[in-house]
């Protein structure tokens, strides 16, 4: 009785001690984006947020989900008859993995900034709106929309700096890819982003 009793205790601060070695992350991002390759054709600037959650399984390995959503306004452009105006929103929905290389961060003596880079893989819900502005349409608003789910992926590298402890700061770059008919749909972005660690 008493050498089950020591192996329960054993197990459960074990158990206990695993508990406290967990790690969430939640991190808010605010991007601007530049349409690439095709896409900024007739596309300009955009603008986007997004939300990551993350589950830290090693010093170095954080495994992640990610969404949010980007605009895009479009260009006025001259077609047969008037004018056509279009714009675009993307909702991103992908999963992966962050890394934090231990070799590059051991730069950092004071240990409040942090290297990290990420990829993740997933599917883009895409929205095209298209405003005409036709004289066969006596100059009134015709708008048409086209919603389409495309798989991509998106690669980013960043840098952090901790003011408080579990709270991040930092900046990183984002290239976002997803296939869509004919051309792929490609934007390059700067994001702010603020990170919480949640330890249990």
């Amino acid at each position: 009785m008493k050498k089950f009793l020591l192996f329960l205790i054993t197990t459960l601060s074990m158990i206990n001690i695993s508990m406290y070695s967990q790690v969430l992350s939640f991190d808010l991002n605010s991007a601007v984006s530049i349409p690439t390759s095709k896409f900024k054709d007739s596309i300009n600037t955009g603008f986007g947020s997004t939300f990551r959650i993350g589950y830290k399984i090693s010093d170095e390995i954080t495994v992640t989900g990610k969404s949010g959503y980007f605009y895009f306004p479009g260009q006025t452009k001259t077609v047969e008859d008037g004018t056509m105006k279009s714009s675009v929103s993307e909702i991103p929905i992908v999963f992966g993995i962050k890394y934090y290389p231990s070799f590059l961060n051991q730069v950092f003596s004071d240990k409040k900034m942090r290297f990290y880079c990420s990829a993740e893989i997933g599917v883009f819900l895409n929205r095209y709106k298209q405003t005409f502005n036709l004289t066969k349409f006596n100059n009134k608003d015709r708008t048409l929309i086209n919603t389409e789910n495309w798989p991509g992926f998106s690669p980013s590298i960043g840098l952090q700096y901790r003011f408080f402890e579990g709270c991040y700061i930092g900046y990183d770059f984002n290239f976002y890819f997803f296939g869509t008919a004919g051309t792929p749909t490609t934007w390059l972005d700067g994001e702010i982003n603020f990170e919480y660690d949640l330890k249990f």
